[in-house]
């Protein structure tokens, strides 16, 4: 078949697609691989890291001593399969003072 141009007209295309599923992690694994991999960094160890999971985006939350930590948090999560998204709300802590504010009388 052609166009009206002489042009040969494309075949006709198959607009079905086969997708293979790929599992993913329900939350209860992803939220227990994350906790781990956060333990287990050597650049966070002692700090006070907590994360929070919904649909594949993961919330830290806590406090690091430099913003290196607070990137290094993220950095370690960007491998694990099953993440979409990171928000970090890590605050840096770098003079190791109470997250309460005092008064000066």
């Amino acid at each position: 078949m052609q166009n009206g141009r002489g042009i040969p007209a494309p075949a006709e295309v198959n607009k079905e697609l086969d997708v293979a599923s790929i599992p993913t992690p329900n939350s209860g694994e992803l939220l227990q691989r994350v906790d781990s991999a956060i333990k287990t960094s050597p650049h966070l160890t002692g700090h006070q890291v907590f994360c929070q999971e919904e649909d594949g985006v993961v919330v830290l939350h806590g406090k690091v001593k430099s913003f290196y930590q607070k990137q290094m948090a993220q950095e370690v999560l960007r491998r694990l399969d099953g993440i979409e998204r990171i928000i970090n709300e890590l605050e840096v802590d770098w003079m190791g003072t109470s997250s309460t504010n005092s008064s000066v009388e």
